[in-house]
C-alpha cells in the first residue's frame, strides 16, 4: 500500500473551507499493517467495546457467527474479509473520525477500486454537507524527499 506512506500528499477539496489542500495523506487516513486480524482486536478490544460491540475477544475469534456480526457491524461491506482468512497478514485503514468503519485488505490483495476511489470511499466517512462530500481527494501525488542532501 505505497500510498499510504507518510510522504504521500493528497489534494482535497475541503467542503467547509472551500479550497483545494494539498495534505499528507496521514491527516485523513490511518492505515497499518498488522500480523493478523487477531493483533489488531487485541489491541483495540477497549476501542471496539466503545462502539457497543460487547462480545470478548475469544467469542469474536472462536464463533464465527459472532464473527460474522463483527464484521457486519463494524466493517465496511465492500472491504472485508472471511472467518478464515483472520490469522493473515492485513492492513487496516480507516479515517480519524470515531465511529467509522474499518477497510479490511489482505496483503497482496488488491483493492477492489482505483485508489482515487477508494481514497475517496474512506474520506466519505467523515460526513457530507448538502449532499456531498465534506472532503473529496481530487489526486494523489507521491512527494519527493525535501530533506535530500548532495555529497
Amino acid at each position: 500500500m505505497k500510498f499510504l506512506e507518510k510522504n504521500t500528499k493528497v489534494i482535497v477539496r475541503s467542503r467547509i473551507s472551500r479550497k483545494e489542500l494539498i495534505r499528507p495523506i496521514a491527516d485523513y487516513v490511518n492505515g497499518k499493517l498488522y500480523s493478523s486480524l487477531i493483533e489488531y482486536l487485541e489491541l483495540h478490544m477497549r476501542e471496539i467495546r466503545r462502539t457497543g460491540f460487547l462480545y470478548s475477544l475469544d467469542d469474536i475469534i472462536e464463533n464465527p457467527k459472532i464473527f460474522e456480526r463483527f464484521v457486519q457491524k463494524l466493517v465496511h461491506p465492500e472491504y472485508n474479509i472471511l472467518y478464515e482468512e483472520i490469522n493473515k497478514p492485513i492492513w487496516i485503514i480507516k479515517s480519524y473520525k470515531k465511529g467509522t468503519p474499518l477497510f479490511l485488505i489482505l496483503v497482496g490483495n488488491n483493492i477492489p477500486n482505483p485508489t482515487l476511489k477508494f481514497l475517496n470511499q474512506v474520506l466519505s466517512t467523515y460526513g457530507y454537507i448538502n449532499k456531498r462530500q465534506k472532503y473529496e481527494a481530487k489526486s494523489i501525488k507521491p512527494s519527493v524527499q525535501s530533506n535530500f542532501r548532495k555529497k
